[in-house]
């Protein structure tokens, strides 16, 4: 004799599983989360934005070099103690014109004789950014070769820099350092500095 339970669940049982009954649901499948994009650390940026920089100048793109450049101009230091005195700034008009200006502009003094540092902004590119390859050691907010006392990280307090550094050897008699110093600004670096240090022998 079946008891009532019993034949109560398995009326149930037919209700649920039997013609016309319906359709279970569809398991739904996991939720995932949106995939964040990686963001570069300040570093990579930097590196990277530098490399655009000495393509630019190796290619004597200047209308190119120009748009990287800040609203105040470019500040280029001749010596590792920057003067926001005595430098020059160079406006991004000035530099998009780089390749027909024959105006004679004054870097620093030549390190050793003392001697003014002249010449366009064209020849000040070409002998101090241009000879610096793929090769080059570069270092990210901190200087390569510190024999120099420099104030960049008081000048440039909150600012980001890369020392690109070429050392003595072959036709170069000196140990060469140009260093780029830019600004976060947004999703952009903008290039404010230029500081040129060497040490000839």
């Amino acid at each position: 004799m079946i008891r009532l339970s019993t034949l109560a669940a398995l009326t149930l049982l037919t209700a649920c599983t039997g013609p016309g009954a319906p359709e279970p649901a569809a398991p739904k499948p996991p939720e995932v989360a949106p995939e964040t994009p990686a963001v570069a650390d300040e570093a990579t940026r930097a590196l990277a934005e530098t490399t655009t920089l000495l393509a630019l100048v190796r290619t004597n793109d200047w209308a190119g070099l120009s748009a990287h450049v800040a609203p105040e101009g470019l500040r280029v230091s001749g010596s590792s103690m920057v003067s926001p005195e005595r430098d020059t700034v160079l406006s991004a008009a000035v530099i998009a014109g780089a390749g027909t200006d024959r105006t004679v502009y004054r870097w620093g003094e030549h390190p050793g004789s003392g001697l003014p540092w002249e010449s366009t902004a064209a020849t000040l590119f070409g002998d101090t950014v241009a000879p610096f390859d793929a090769a080059t050691t570069r270092t990210v907010n901190d200087r390569h070769d510190k024999s120099h006392s420099s104030n960049l990280p008081t000048i440039y307090a909150g600012h980001v820099w890369v020392d690109l550094h070429l050392p003595a050897g072959g036709d170069l008699p000196a140990w060469q350092s140009a260093v780029f110093v830019l600004r976060p600004e947004g999703d952009k670096l903008l290039w404010v500095g230029l500081v040129l240090d060497r040490w000839i022998p």
